[in-house]
């Protein structure tokens, strides 16, 4: 039974590297031998997703019986729906896919998305064209790329729209930048006037895959846009989407449109109230970090110091530290400690963003300070006595106190550290 045994073949493929080899060409023997004969196109795509499965275990003669198989197939298949399945199924033999096979399966693709009018079945035949990876000849790349792109310069629906986007970006290295370009440019102006938050996620999804794949112009022209909406926009959920989106142009990202995102993303934190949305707004500004300059991160903290002023609910607090501590090294190294105790209200503070505030304080004296704060507890408490530690030590004297505070009470004079002051009231804290 085909589908008993594609079942079974994708089980043994999980076990991995456990597989024993000779387990591994038993089986691949067995999938590829049924596969050259299978009529149906559902099952024969199950089994050969299921010959992928074996990974490195796979051996190359059983691989080429089965993408054999697939090709030929795909060569005669008129249902979109099984012909991506398919081909996508060709893409899961990965290396071991034979060039022939790949070519073949390609060019019935490409031909096939040249022609294809429904939006649902381009998108499907895309994604498929693009799991052939590294094994995609150019030539059906670019075809398929200019099939997605001309689909998406007249699509009105926002799904099928993000669906062809992110069909394009799966071509990966393969995507020729003049399609590139024409599709982000298709999703940034639907972005600029789309008013629901679910349809601008899922768009912005769909850029963010040809983020980086973008010409310096195009992804300006894009931030620009991006930017401009961001400006105007009165729903926090749709803010931090578009926050997000503007991140994921990477390096293409223009410095001035990162001040102008953050900004727009800082001033609304000053007044959001609700903790969820503050957890997504201090995530797009954080995502921002390194492409902020450092007086655009330094005006977006202080937005953030004054709104914990006003702050009483420990999670939205912990959530505003969080953000601050996202920005990195753009952060000032004065509002390191505003951001770290507002961190430490969590019960389960990130505490990779707290190593990195840590880094942030002067001299071992303010990592103290954060010490003697009563919400400085448990792992948080070790690991800024661990930043203590390294500040303190030198190459002829190591300085441990092995996660117990004790030991920095009893070695404190010794140090020139005070422990005895109270600490300083936090910002958030209300009279």
């Amino acid at each position: 039974d085909s589908d008993k045994l594609w079942r079974l073949g994708s089980a043994l493929g999980s076990l991995g590297e456990r597989l024993p080899p000779e387990f591994a060409a038993k089986v691949a023997a067995a999938l590829a031998e049924r596969m050259a004969s299978e009529s149906d196109s559902d099952k024969l795509s199950g089994l050969g997703s299921a010959l992928g499965s074996l990974g490195e275990r796979l051996p190359p003669e059983s691989a080429v019986k089965g993408a054999a198989a697939l090709a030929e197939r795909m060569a005669s298949e008129s249902d979109y729906y099984y012909l991506s399945s398919l081909g996508s199924a060709l893409g899961s033999l990965g290396e071991r896919l034979p060039p022939e096979s790949a070519v073949k399966g390609a060019e019935v693709l490409a031909k096939r998305m040249a022609s294809e009018s429904d939006s649902e079945a381009l998108s499907g035949l895309g994604s498929a064209l693009g799991s052939l990876g590294e094994r995609l000849p150019p030539v059906s790349a670019v075809k398929g790329a200019e099939a997605l792109a001309k689909r998406m310069a007249s699509e009105s629906g926002y799904y099928s729209l993000s669906s062809l986007g992110s069909a394009l970006g799966s071509l990966g290295e393969r995507l020729p930048p003049e399609s590139a370009v024409k599709g982000a440019a298709a999703l940034a102006e639907r972005m600029a006037k789309e008013s629901d938050s679910d349809a601008l996620w899922s768009l912005g999804s769909a850029l963010a895959s040809l983020g980086e794949k973008l010409p310096p112009e195009s992804a300006a022209k894009v931030a620009a846009a991006l930017v401009e909406r961001m400006a105007s926009e009165s729903d926090s959920d749709a803010l931090s989407s578009l926050g997000s989106t503007l991140c994921s142009l990477g390096e293409r990202l223009p410095p001035e449109s990162a001040a102008k995102g953050a900004a727009a993303l800082a001033e609304r934190m000053a007044s959001e109230s609700d903790s969820d949305k503050l957890s997504s707004l201090g995530s797009a500004l954080g995502s921002l970090g390194e492409r902020l300059p450092p007086e655009s991160a330094a005006k977006g903290a202080a937005a953030l110091v004054a709104r914990m002023a006003k702050e009483s609910d420990p999670e939205a607090l912990s959530h505003l530290g969080l953000a601050m501590g996202s920005l990195g090294e753009r952060l000032p190294p004065e509002f390191a400690a505003p951001a770290t105790s507002a961190m430490l209200v969590s019960d389960e503070p990130d505490l990779e963003t707290l190593a990195g505030l840590l880094q942030r304080f002067k001299n071992p004296q303010d990592l103290v300070e954060v010490i003697k704060d009563p919400f400085c507890v448990g792992a948080a408490r070790v690991k800024t006595l661990e930043e203590l530690e390294k500040r303190l030590s030198a190459p002829e004297k190591k300085v441990e106190f092995l996660g117990d505070v004790s030991n920095l009470i009893l070695r404190a004079q010794e140090l020139g550290l005070d422990v005895e002051t109270p600490p300083e009231r936090p910002v958030w804290l209300k009279d």
